[in-house]
């Protein structure tokens, strides 16, 4: 079995001219052509403000960047799965990767209610 290199998510922002203007500093902005997005790390993965950096634990960072990656790599085989007829049904999950980093607020006894969005 063959798991695919491509990254779903970033292929938009490769190119300069496509990537969202960034802020390090959160705050109300008035509506403009295009609003800025929230960045705490530049495009090379470094900090930009040390203020922003979190404190978080570097085995939960791993752990959880291992857990999006799980999640995107089983998307992807059920995807081509059920595309070759080999199972009947399957909604995938692309693009959804940050509900792994908000389950982190969550307590082990605290109850989650999911659902698929798009049926009506």
């Amino acid at each position: 079995m063959v798991v695919s290199k491509q990254r779903y998510s970033t292929g938009l922002y490769k190119k300069a001219e496509n990537r969202p203007n960034t802020i390090n500093k959160l705050e109300f902005v008035s509506v403009k052509e295009r609003i800025p997005m929230y960045s705490v790390m530049d495009i090379d993965g470094n900090i930009i403000d040390s203020s922003n950096k979190p404190d978080v634990p570097k085995e939960l960072i791993q752990s959880t960047y291992k857990n999006i990656l799980t999640i995107n790599f089983m998307d992807q085989i059920l995807y081509e799965a059920q595309r070759q007829g080999r199972i009947s049904f399957y909604m995938t999950s692309f693009g959804e990767e940050a509900v792994v980093g908000s389950s982190l607020a969550l307590d082990k006894n605290d109850v989650v209610y999911s659902q698929v969005s798009g049926f009506f």
